[in-house]
């Protein structure tokens, strides 16, 4: 197709390099605010970037790393961004510019760095990278936008942004820690994480840091007020700790999520037990983060795990804009969620139904055993038969969509109804709607001449249907709610089930989704159904990248649904529906890349369907794309082929066109390496540089040395600050040299245990926070120094023992024996030292602690 100049300034001569990294080079390109900004965030631009609406292809961009972080130096910023430029990706992006309060810099090409995950195993991400810096002398919150330019005149650009992160001279404004078993010390150690929470939120903090140092489970919780914190409120767990996030019992629907009414929490290395919780979000639809954290369900069904005996109520685990990086998911449906803005290194095995669906940016991501056959096949619950004289007798239930279906038992000409329900009222017996399998088996033992064996009561019944490829199964659907239940019971024995029409997909676009600017790259995925379901009803796919992916049909008993053969569809509503769509370097393991040209769609010229491996390129409909769009594939021997591809190659199959596919290992072989083409991507799903001619698909055959920067995923958080001191000895005491006569002097043999001090009104100073003391010793005279008395200056004496007012407020005597409690109201010094008339006195601290933290 023709295109038309929007006035792009970039073209293929590159502009004028402000400040750039370019190719090979080592340096990392960085930039501080301009010197206009005040610490307040935009003031430091003079003209603020923006996106222009959108009247032609632009590039994709997505951050790769999580806007919003606090840092005191410096912070290290990636974006991913393609562009198609005539038929290649490569060098389709003429640059990304950084623009940070005013200040802008250029890098020309992306770079892989390494990730490592919370399990020690590590990932390349190639992106677009600058370090962020503190310039000398301000703090506070700058913005961040990034700019994509491509190489093509004839795109636009994209800004994305703003990005706020924030500047200052600690990382952490506020350090807590939470321990089930420790008595609280207000403002320093909390029993709970709610409690922790609303801390944070009544000191106005911005970046807190909750520490978890006990190993326990915490209940999640979040009342009183809402409150935006500037970066996150971080909750992690310490080194060497487990700390669950879980509930003991089971909630109603309604109240089984956890909701944050503040926004911007962050967990990092928590365990979350979702048995009992539905799905985590925040109120206000904000982004929450979790980050090497482990998603699981500790039920004994695991992936099969019912939630009344049905499906999870709230079947998305993660909801809102999100970011999700480097954890680790098991036995959970829809477990990276909806809406998603970063999915990037999370390792997901063992669940059901979508893995995730409108995602933004997902890189990097694992899937192993995605498998919802368990609960498409169903398990038997019970079993009918009706003996009588009639010559007929069947059991039905229609097609439904709502929460009631009902049960029509028919024998001759008499009949019977059941309505059954599958809501929570229905759960609890409010409705007076069936719900259990008992509860169908007791009214058909009613009906006279039928006969029902209950096999399962803890599937709700609802779903009723017969076994898939039972003669009586309706060929319209596949189970539950989505088919006809229609039985012959006459002088049979016919077994129901509970099924679950469960369309399971690696990604789903839902309609009214995320239909713009997405990046699907670098992952490796193993599912038992639909790969990718892209269906925009905007109607346009606009900027769509999915690359250097690994997609694998995992075949169980789900195959004998025909499930292989669905692995993408592009459905719009009318053309043309794939606006700069691109679908490159993928390896299809046993699917068919489905188009589906009989539902709208209809690839633009800026479009790109090229140098993929799939088992058959199949047209559902008339195909019609313009030339050089789809192009470059290759597809299985036998395998069907799209009339509107061109240069498409043929032969092997998934176990002679990879070095050990069972295995996961997807080196090209065979007929791959024989029909070599010129990448239009330079790095391969492992994150290693392509050869100028390599094999099609997401890995290389021969890949180049690459150097990347390692880089942890994210910066680790310092270590916790060490637990408040709750006892000191003599060693933490200062001295005061300026009393009448001399100096304070520690003079035993044995620091901690026997001091003196000499010198009228020298002393001992001990600066202590907030609280309520315990002092213990025992006071003696020195040899010959004259007589022995104390005096303590400073705080509220609570319980003296030997202890003797003095003149003066705060100032108290004591002789012999002392044990005593004192409060700080305010931070203040403890000072222990001699009276007026005393020279020396020595105060011994016998077995317990000298100072001791009471409250």
């Amino acid at each position: 197709m023709g295109r038309a100049s929007v006035g792009h300034s970039a073209g293929r001569a590159r502009p004028q390099v402000l400040s750039s990294s370019a190719a090979g080079s080592t340096a990392l390109a960085s930039l501080s605010p301009s010197g206009q900004w005040d610490g307040t965030p935009g003031t430091g631009f003079a003209v603020t970037p923006t996106d222009p609406p959108r009247t032609t292809a632009k590039p994709a961009c997505r951050l790769v790393t999580v806007p919003g972080q606090r840092f005191t130096a410096t912070h290290v910023v990636g974006v991913v961004a393609f562009a198609n430029d005539g038929g290649t990706l490569i060098g389709g992006i003429d640059r990304v510019r950084f623009h940070f309060e005013g200040e802008t810099r250029d890098v020309l090409e992306m770079t892989p760095r390494t990730f490592m995950r919370r399990d020690g195993t590590s990932y390349r991400c190639w992106a677009y990278w600058v370090a962020l810096r503190k310039p000398a002398g301000k703090a506070g919150s700058a913005q961040l936008f990034v700019e994509a330019i491509p190489a093509d005149a004839t795109m636009q650009r994209r800004v994305i942004g703003p990005f706020l992160y924030s500047v200052e001279d600690a990382l952490h404004d506020l350090a807590i820690e939470v321990a089930a078993t420790p008595a609280e010390m207000p403002g320093e150690r909390y029993k709970t994480l709610e409690a922790a929470i609303d801390y944070a939120k009544a000191q106005s903090a911005r970046n807190p840091l909750i520490t978890v140092t006990e190993t326990g489970t915490y209940l999640p919780t979040e009342t009183g007020p809402a409150h935006t914190f500037t970066n996150w409120c971080t909750i992690e767990a310490a080194s060497g700790v487990t700390c669950t996030i879980a509930r003991d019992t089971q909630l109603s629907d309604s109240q089984s999520r956890i909701v944050y009414v503040s926004d911007h929490i962050c967990f990092r290395n928590v365990t979350f037990d979702m048995r009992r919780i539905a799905s985590i979000q925040s109120a206000n639809n904000t982004p929450f983060w979790a980050d090497r954290c482990t998603i699981t369900n500790s039920d004994p069904d695991r992936g099969f795990a019912r939630w009344r005996g049905n499906l999870r109520p709230h079947g998305i685990v993660f909801e809102g804009n999100s970011y999700v990086t480097d954890c680790r998911f098991e036995y959970l449906p829809n477990p990276l969620g909806a809406d998603a803005a970063l999915l990037r290194g999370n390792f997901v095995t063992d669940g059901t139904q979508d893995v995730m669906g409108d995602a933004q940016c997902v890189v990097a991501n694992t899937v192993r055993n995605w498998d919802s056959s368990e609960w498409i096949n169903g398990r038997p619950i019970l079993s009918v038969t009706y003996t009588g004289s009639e010559a007929t007798a069947r059991l039905s239930a229609p097609i439904v969509g709502g929460d009631t279906r009902i049960l029509t038992a028919t024998w001759g000409a008499n009949s019977a109804t059941l309505t059954l329900g599958k809501s929570e009222a229905d759960f609890l017996g409010t409705t007076g709607n069936a719900y259990w399998p008992s509860h169908v088996v007791d009214w058909l033992n009613t009906l006279p001449d039928w006969t029902a064996t209950l096999l399962d009561d803890t599937l709700v019944a609802f779903n009723i249907d017969v076994a898939e490829g039972d003669p009586d199964e309706d060929a319209s659907g596949r189970g539950g709610n989505k088919s006809v239940l229609d039985i012959n019971v006459k002088d049979t024995v016919k077994t129901c089930f509970a099924r679950w029409d469960v369309h399971a997909d690696g990604y789903q676009q839902r309609w009214g989704g995320t239909d713009e600017n997405v990046i699907i790259a670098a992952n490796d995925w193993q599912v038992a159904g639909q790969i990718l379901f892209i269906s925009s009803t905007d109607p346009y796919e606009k900027d769509y990248f999915i690359i250097n992916n690994i997609f694998r049909f995992l075949k169980t008993a789900a195959d004998v649904q025909g499930l292989s053969a669905l692995a993408q569809q592009a459905v719009g509503v009318e053309p043309p529906s794939a606006l700069h769509m691109i679908v490159a370097h993928n390896s299809w393991v046993n699917q068919l890349l489905r188009m589906r040209w009989d539902a709208g769609f209809a690839p633009d010229g800026y479009s790109l369907i090229a140098n993929n491996v799939v088992q058959g390129l199949r047209d559902q409909g008339v195909a019609s794309a313009p030339a050089g769009v789809i192009v470059n594939n290759h597809i299985y021997a036998t395998a069907e082929n799209s009339t509107a591809a061109t240069f498409t190659s043929v032969g092997g199959d998934a176990t002679t066109l990879f070095a050990d596919a069972a295995n996961a290992d997807f080196t090209p072989s065979g007929d791959l390496l024989t029909n070599a083409r010129v990448p239009v991507l330079n790095w391969d799903a492992h994150g290693r540089e392509r050869k100028a001619l390599d094999a099609v698909g997401a890995v290389a055959s021969g890949f180049l040395t690459v150097t990347d920067y390692t880089l942890p995923s994210p910066p680790p958080s310092p270590p916790p600050p060490p637990p408040p001191l709750t006892e000191w000895s003599f060693e933490d005491f200062s001295t005061e040299t300026t009393g009448i006569g001399g100096q304070a002097e520690i003079v035993s043999a044995t620091i901690g245990r026997t001091a003196r001090v000499e010198g009228g009104n020298s002393g001992l100073v001990l600066a202590l926070p907030p609280g309520t003391y315990r002092l213990r010793g025992t006071l003696t005279e020195w040899a010959g120094k004259g007589a022995t008395h104390l005096r303590m200056s400073s705080g509220s004496l609570v319980t003296p023992v030997n202890f003797t007012p003095d003149a003066g407020i705060g100032l108290y005597t004591a002789n012999g024996v002392v044990d005593c409690t004192f409060t700080f109201a305010a931070a203040g010094n403890l000072v222990l030292r001699c009276g007026v008339n005393a020279r020396s006195f020595t105060l011994t601290r016998g077995g317990n602690p000298l100072v001791q933290k009471v409250g």
